[in-house]
């Protein structure tokens, strides 16, 4: 090879190396998956369900687990769109918008079309519990709440366990389904 061909090889691969290096300098300034990355792993994310589960007596021996973790990709469009992208990378640093999350599943490893128990948590990208969902089959026998037993066992719930403080919620409706 010529010195000419070398020149302009070492020139192109200096280029694309300057290149790539500015684009990894952008990214996670300009990238909003950047922004809602994980900073916890997996078992850390699990080590909070499993603390949720102990907390509630839920007992899932015997039970399958998935977890995986998810960008909320309608919610982030819709924001971007709403209030552009540097508000919205900056709420996601500052873990006030859950715009990803690691979500548990756990199931029994039951027929697809029966009804089956299962409980779903989400753990936000730094290791605050999002929610959870326990969920029965119709079929299922179960006490009947009075409406107020039933509202002061969702408050003792928001106080004690998602350490939310006293009067952050007001019940607007209230049904009975039997």
């Amino acid at each position: 090879m010529n010195a000419k061909a070398l020149s302009r090889n070492a020139l192109l691969i200096l280029t694309a190396l300057l290149s790539l290096g500015f684009v990894a300098y952008l990214m996670p300034r300009l990238n909003p998956f950047f922004a809602g990355s994980p900073q916890i792993t997996r078992g850390q994310a699990r080590a909070v369900v499993d603390r949720a589960l102990q907390q509630q007596n839920w007992n899932v021996n015997g039970f399958f687990s998935d977890a995986i973790f998810i960008y909320d990709h309608s919610a982030l469009d819709y924001l971007i769109g709403t209030f552009g992208i540097q508000p919205v990378i900056a709420r996601a640093r500052q873990d006030s918008l859950p715009l990803s999350y690691w979500h548990f599943e756990f199931y029994r490893n039951d027929p697809k079309d029966l009804q089956r128990e299962t409980y779903s948590f989400r753990v936000s990208p730094t290791g605050k519990l999002l929610g959870f969902t326990h969920g029965l089959p119709d079929s299922a026998a179960g006490d009947s709440l009075s409406s107020a037993a039933a509202q002061q066992l969702a408050d003792q719930t928001l106080q004690s366990w998602l350490e939310i403080p006293n009067g952050a919620f007001k019940l607007e409706q209230s049904a009975s389904t039997k």
